[in-house]
């Protein structure tokens, strides 16, 4: 009797088949992937986004404090994870668990547009976390001395402004000096296409005027006991990205100005409104503002909280725990 062996490659290839996919099981759903994942996810990430960001660190672990100068982004686990999967499809590899409750991206802002900022860069934190809700949130606070001089510097070259009036003209000059400001937005449906936002500021302040014409010469400082403003922000959808455009109107303004006449006093009031409108609206940032696109499935829902601090309020800056750096 003739006997026929069998071959036993098919069983070897079944067994590498069953090895392979019990291998990326433990990936997808079990610890290992999700330990491999934490502990080299650090060591992948980029160290420069481009000229404006810096990446510092990754953890897996909450920071102690808030930042008491900086932009500190809160968002939900699952909120994320949806997010990145809009970014790339990819993202969908990522063991469960992997974004959870305490990750912690630490990044640093230096936009080379403003000179203060670029030498001086504004700490930004991502911190994941389940008490969020399904939108994420912005808090972003900055130092009113720095504010002042980024606004001063915007502002430089339209400080002086000639009018026309019943005495033929006048030049009046105006430097402006915020106290407070604060930034919050309204909040939207983002389970439909979000064309617009709406972001409400106040403030107050002082102003310096110097008003002059054939007759007269009179400088004052005013106070700015209130100012309120409507930012109407505008959002187009193209196929390379997201346009963003803005208008700012000031809805309430009230100043009062020292040893000035009432009628001055009433066109220092006038003219705050006018030069702050015209400066937030330059034409010049809208131009430059629209050639730029920002990234298709950047969230446009956010709820945004935005606050001056004072210089003598700051603590010391904080940052994530540092046991997993980004590498150099």
């Amino acid at each position: 009797m003739i006997h026929i062996q069998k071959s036993g490659r098919p069983r070897v290839i079944l067994s590498i088949l069953l090895w392979l996919a019990f291998i990326v099981a433990l990936w997808l759903f079990g610890w290992v992937g999700r330990g491999l994942t934490r502990a080299t996810a650090a060591w992948v990430l980029p160290r420069h986004i481009d000229d404006d960001w810096r990446i510092e660190s990754l953890t897996f672990s909450p920071p102690d404090n808030d930042l008491e100068r900086g932009i500190t982004i809160t968002v939900h686990p699952q909120r994320l994870q949806e997010d990145l999967q809009h970014l790339s499809p990819w993202f969908r590899l990522l063991p469960p668990d992997t974004i959870r409750d305490g990750l912690c991206l630490q990044a640093f802002w230096a936009p080379l547009d403003i000179p203060l900022l670029h030498t001086n860069p504004i700490p930004v934190q991502l911190l994941v976390t389940h008490a969020a809700t399904q939108t994420p949130r912005i808090r972003g606070r900055i130092h009113a001395q720095e504010f002042n001089t980024i606004f001063e510097h915007e502002q430089s070259d339209r400080r002086t402004r000639r009018e026309e009036y019943l005495f033929g003209h006048y030049d009046l000059t105006q430097e402006y000096t915020f106290e407070t400001l604060k930034i919050h937005s309204e909040p939207v449906d983002h389970q439909d296409l979000i064309t617009a936002r709406k972001l409400h500021l106040n403030a107050t302040g002082t102003v310096r005027a110097r008003f002059e014409d054939g007759i007269v010469k009179a400088r004052t400082t005013g106070n700015i006991k209130r100012l309120q403003a409507l930012c109407n922000v505008t959002i187009n959808h193209y196929e390379d990205g997201t346009g963003i455009q803005y208008h700012v109107d000031i809805t309430d303004a009230k100043l009062t100005a020292n040893n000035m006449a009432p009628w001055l006093e009433k066109k220092l009031m006038k003219e705050l409104r006018k030069s702050l409108e015209r400066s937030l609206n330059r034409e010049r940032k809208q131009k430059r503002l629209a050639k730029k696109r920002a990234p298709a499935w950047i969230p446009l829902d956010v709820d945004i909280d935005f606050e001056l601090v004072r210089q003598n309020e700051q603590g010391v800056n904080t940052s994530c725990k540092s046991d997993q750096p980004v590498r150099p």
